[in-house]
């Protein structure tokens, strides 16, 4: 009887141990787990931050613009240095607007921040004439 009583006390003592390191990993894994869940959302709220800054700040520089520069941009007539004008214009805007640690973690999703966004407003200048009417 006593040779169970301690083989029994060394599989409790086995199983407490199996336990203890089991809630141990799950804890490490679901630390991480949250850790990762939340660097997204903190990524995916700076992209959409930057964009959204980067939309309004394209149509505040184009509502600035002269009325012969929004004629053209209508017109889809702008030479490649009046784009570029705007462009400076609204990357200007959102660089002043947006926190840089949000435009970091923006740049650390989309690669080079600057380029996203010069392509971004120059696509939307091609929609531009939306904007003007």
């Amino acid at each position: 009887m006593e040779q169970f009583s301690s083989l029994f006390d060394s599989v409790i003592q086995g199983a407490a141990v199996l336990i203890t390191a089991g809630v141990g990993v799950g804890v490490v894994y679901l630390r991480s787990y949250v850790k990762a869940k939340i660097e997204n959302e903190q990524i995916e709220k700076s992209v959409l931050t930057t964009l959204d800054v980067a939309d309004s700040s394209l149509r505040s520089v184009i509502l600035g613009l002269s009325s012969d520069l929004k004629l053209k941009l209508a017109d889809g007539k702008l030479d490649p240095a009046e784009i570029k004008e705007i462009q400076a214009a609204t990357l200007t805007k959102v660089v002043k607007e947006v926190a840089p640690v949000m435009l970091k973690r923006a740049e650390a999703h989309v690669g080079d921040l600057t380029t996203y966004l010069l392509t971004r407003v120059e696509g939307k200048i091609q929609e531009a004439d939306r904007v003007t009417r």
